[in-house]
């Protein structure tokens, strides 16, 4: 019986293309965590807000927003903040630290989208999903910064 030479040749490339796929994500992400720096006034803010240094009360005051004290009112869930204090007091209190959190719910948000795919998808129509979600340029720009958008 010969074997079908076509779908393990169509399969080869399909991991070639992925693996190339891949590697220029990373390519993009990692160029634009080195040099597209800056830092913006809302990611300034989620700083601001997120930081472990102060005392538990002054952060929900920022949450909440206050106009006597010139805190503005953010509609990020409080969630965010909360799990961005903790990473920040267990890696330091930094902007690469804070970037370097959405990065890695970026990640898991990959994982995540796969494994949803799967209950509804087959294998290889999974990893096409959580591939595209993965060279999205929208999301790779995103996910450098610290916000929630990611």
């Amino acid at each position: 019986m010969k074997k079908n030479t076509f779908n393990t040749n169509l399969t080869k490339s399909l991991s070639y293309v992925y693996f190339s796929l891949f590697f220029f994500s990373i390519y993009y992400f990692l160029n634009n965590f080195y040099i597209d720096s800056g830092y913006w006034y809302d990611e300034m803010y989620t700083l601001f807000i997120s930081n472990p240094n102060v005392s538990i009360d002054l952060f929900y005051e920022r949450l909440k927003g206050n106009s006597e004290t010139y805190y503005i009112y953010d509609s990020v869930p409080q969630f965010y903040y909360l799990t961005l204090r903790q990473f920040f007091l267990i890696f330091g209190y930094s902007v690469e630290n804070g970037r370097i959190f959405s990065i890695i719910f970026f990640i898991l948000s990959i994982f995540a989208i796969y494994q949803l795919a799967r209950l509804f998808l087959n294998k290889s129509s999974s990893l096409m999903t959580s591939g595209i979600i993965a060279i999205n340029p929208y999301l790779l720009w995103m996910a450098n910064e610290t916000r929630i958008a990611i």
